[in-house]
């Protein structure tokens, strides 16, 4: 027994001992795959690279901070460069920017991002980028076709061996194995489908319309509404007067603008809302901020959910300074991100001409040509985002005869229909009938609470008309 016992216990041991050793190998293994896909999404700072494309040398440097600064001698090969050096730093950022614009998570991420996709493509953004794109000038899509070809030449060099984010999104998706998922070319509807993301991250107040309505629905009254979310004063004075710093301004009257959302539905359809219609609307409402943080950006003051931090832009006067200059001070508050929603870098034609005109520094998106923010050698430029009311939403009534139409100016018209396909790792397909109406698209059609609850129609000024800002 003895023998037999010392046996089994040796055994044992060596089991352990092969155990340990297997364990220590696989992370050693670990980690140096890791480092060696880590290292694969270092962009490269030093030496020449041979691009397809460029019609002459052109110089990326970077300061001891990290900021690009692109010298070409034509306006082609300097926004080709640009897309290129994005790319380098950011194209995990970039790639994951343009599945949030196209509504293709869920191929990425799996089941989870359904849910995510089925709101995106329901306000069609896709669609109403290459709508626009087909009303840019051909300078517009020159620089965007450039921007696109640097980006293009990155993947080429890069594809089936990316870094880490892409091997873990890859193999976990079964999308890509140990080199990383395959990146598709980059193209202008890329990158007009992320100034959508922006404009809605940043303009949107489709949660403020929807908050109202609850409010209106709650409270059964859009006076006690209004009288406890009052509108911004627009008539307080944009000057401050001397000596009048920090008060707000002599001589401000008490009227306000007609509130975001302020034509609202009668009070007889809101009090008629049920509870799972209200947690429905609740929840849409917190969708389209979903969205916001899943692109990098913080919306700032709100009437849901927000930290009241708001962005600020505001001018010295020449006058009051001693240059005799004006003085910007400019400071757009967007959310905490990593990577940031900016990245920095300049622009500079080798000389300065008419079909070379650009010597500016500032901060991009990355993903879109150009600098948003910065200066050249003259002047600088900032922004600040007022919250417009850009958005507003519809109580469509639907044809008591006939559910696939609905009643516009006292006729009878049909919902046009658009049919989209989610495509979703580790899952079957999901198939998407998105309906509009001349308003825009029906909305609570992405709650199935909501399916015979009211129909909302969403109308946005960047989808419903024709938008070139970029």
């Amino acid at each position: 027994m003895r023998r037999a016992a010392g046996l089994v216990a040796r055994v044992l041991s060596r089991l352990f001992q092969l155990a340990l050793v297997l364990v220590t190998l696989a992370i050693v293994v670990v980690i140096v795959f890791g480092g060696i896909t880590t290292q694969r999404g270092w962009p490269q700072t030093a030496g020449r690279t041979t691009i397809d494309g460029l019609r002459a040398p052109v110089t990326v440097s970077r300061d001891r901070y990290g900021i690009i600064q692109v010298t070409a001698d034509n306006q082609h090969d300097l926004f080709m460069a640009q897309g290129y050096a994005h790319a380098q730093e950011r194209m995990w950022q970039m790639e994951i920017s343009r599945r949030i614009g196209a509504g293709r998570l869920a191929e990425l991420f799996g089941p989870s991002q359904v849910d995510t996709d089925r709101y995106i493509r329901t306000l069609g953004w896709r669609e109403a980028a290459a709508r626009d794109l087909g009303a840019m000038s051909p300078d517009s899509i020159a620089v965007m076709a450039a921007y696109a070809d640097g980006v293009n030449a990155w993947i080429n060099e890069h594809n089936g061996r990316l870094s880490t984010p892409f091997v873990v999104a890859g193999l976990l998706s079964g999308s890509g194995g140990i080199g990383g998922v395959t990146l598709e070319p980059w193209t202008p509807l890329d990158t007009a489908t992320w100034q959508k993301v922006q404009a809605w991250s940043l303009g949107s107040n489709v949660d403020s319309e929807i908050f109202r309505v609850l409010a209106d629905a709650r409270l059964g009254s859009t006076a006690k509404t209004d009288e406890l979310f009052p509108a911004y004063d627009t008539t307080a004075p944009v000057i401050t007067p001397t000596g009048l710093a920090g008060s707000g301004g002599a001589g401000a009257s008490a009227g306000t603008a007609a509130a975001p959302g302020s034509a609202r539905s009668s009070m007889a359809t809101v009090a008629a809302l049920s509870d799972a219609n209200a947690s429905a609307l609740a929840d849409l409402a917190h969708m389209g901020s979903t969205v916001v943080s899943l692109a990098g950006f913080d919306r700032g003051a709100g009437l849901v959910g927000s930290h009241g931090v708001g962005s600020n832009n505001w001018v010295v006067s020449g006058d009051r300074t001693q240059s005799g200059k004006p003085i910007l001070a400019n400071d757009p508050h967007l959310g905490f991100a990593m990577p940031s929603v900016w990245i920095m870098n300049g622009l500079h034609c080798s000389q300065v001409s008419e079909a070379c005109p650009w010597d500016v520094a500032g901060v991009s998106f990355p993903g879109a040509p150009g600098v948003v923010l910065g200066h050249n050698a003259r002047m600088a430029w900032g922004a600040t985002n007022v919250r417009p009311d850009s958005e507003d939403l519809f109580l469509e009534t639907v044809d008591k005869n006939d559910p696939t139409r609905y009643i516009y100016q006292g006729r009878s018209v049909p919902f046009d229909v658009r049919h989209e396909t989610i495509k979703v790792a580790g899952g079957a397909d999901v198939e998407l009938d998105v309906r509009s109406t001349r308003h825009g698209v029906v909305l609570s059609d992405v709650d199935k609470r909501l399916k015979d609850g009211p129909v909302l129609s969403l109308r946005w000024t960047t989808t419903a008309e024709v938008d070139l800002a970029l």
